[in-house]
């Protein structure tokens, strides 16, 4: 698949997926909706939208690699943590925090011991580090139960003077999603690529487990205003959530973004243009019979076609009436032409 300034429409038959610039911003917060400020062990721990929970297990959740930022010499690098505790928690169910400094061994900064009661836990602390330093903290809970548990929330891990380092070869412009019956429609560009291989796209029910679908060729290197363009025909219904990520020339993998998406339940989707004089008839089915009236009841065109689109133009200015039928679809709907 051609990298070009404009690509145009690319059909997938499986999935698609949703992009975004990753905006830096001078702090951090650990986001469970949004893969990029977490790495989870893997098989190990619940994880959704809303929390990271560890029950009868050890599990360790990590922040990304994070650099210090600011100005000046000393730059204050504060945390909040706030852990949510079951109520039947024994003192030998743990759970810690840790973090190294510019690939050091880690330090244990925060111990937490089960007390028998349900309570939240709150730690703030307060480093003094040089600009540029890089760091990741550790989060490690062990419960002996199914009934005990370990919680921290989306939004319960925020740290001060640090930014994500996502070092990608990819300058991201806009994005933009948007549904037509059940199509997911996908537009989205870049500023610059620098040695980039080709995009992956991965798709999601549950923001957990991710399957690929589709790689799509990058432009290599390029310093110019690129856009890309794709439609997904057959996308999971409802609410899902798609993954893209990019891979250099030497085999660099990263995730560009994580967005949502929900697609509509209606079967067919009909769009007038009244500059063009015509109506375009958009359906989940093939094999579709339509049937184009005048408000008299006058039969004006009769077609059937096995596409998901079908279109009529130069249409005179008035009230039509549509009947679409196939073997699971029989509908009457009327429009203007104005």
């Amino acid at each position: 698949m051609k990298t070009a300034k404009n690509i145009g429409l690319i059909i997938i038959g499986a999935t698609f997926l949703l992009f975004s610039t990753f905006v830096k911003s001078q702090s951090y917060t650990m986001d469970f909706s949004n893969p990029l400020t977490y790495v989870a062990q893997e098989g190990c721990g619940e994880i959704n939208p809303d929390h990271w929970l560890v029950k009868n297990e050890t599990c360790m959740v990590s922040t990304p690699t994070l650099t210090v930022n600011g100005s000046g010499g000393s730059i204050s690098v504060s945390y909040v943590l706030r852990v949510n505790q079951s109520g039947n928690l024994e003192y030998d169910d743990s759970l810690y925090l840790q973090h190294s400094v510019n690939g050091g061994a880690p330090i244990i900064d925060t111990i937490f011991h089960g007390d028998g009661t349900s309570a939240v836990f709150t730690v703030t602390k307060n480093y003094s580090m040089e600009s540029g330093n890089i760091l990741v903290f550790n989060i490690i809970g062990t419960t002996n139960a199914q009934t005990e548990f370990w919680q921290i929330k989306k939004g319960d891990f925020t740290i001060e003077n640090v930014i994500i380092n996502l070092p990608t070869p990819i300058e991201a412009g806009e994005f933009k999603v948007s549904t037509v019956l059940n199509y997911v429609i996908l537009d989205w560009s870049t500023y610059t690529e620098t040695s980039n291989d080709f995009f992956t796209i991965e798709r999601s029910r549950d923001l957990i487990s991710f399957e690929p679908v589709i790689t799509i060729d990058g432009a290599g290197n390029s310093n110019e205003l690129l856009y890309y363009s794709a439609v997904d025909e057959n996308p999971f219904p409802g609410l899902s959530y798609y993954r893209l990520s990019q891979t250099d020339l030497d085999g660099k993998h990263s995730i560009i973004s994580v967005k949502q998406v929900k697609t509509d339940n209606n079967d067919f989707s009909i769009i007038t243009d009244d500059n063009s004089n015509s109506v375009t008839v958009l359906s989940n089915y093939c094999n579709l019979t339509v049937k184009l009236y005048d408000i008299q009841g006058k039969l004006i065109a009769h077609s059937g076609f096995e596409s998901k689109m079908f279109q009529i133009s130069n249409l005179t200015h008035g009230i039509y009436i549509l009947a679409l039928n196939n073997e699971k679809l029989n509908e009457i709907k009327k429009f203007i032409i104005k």
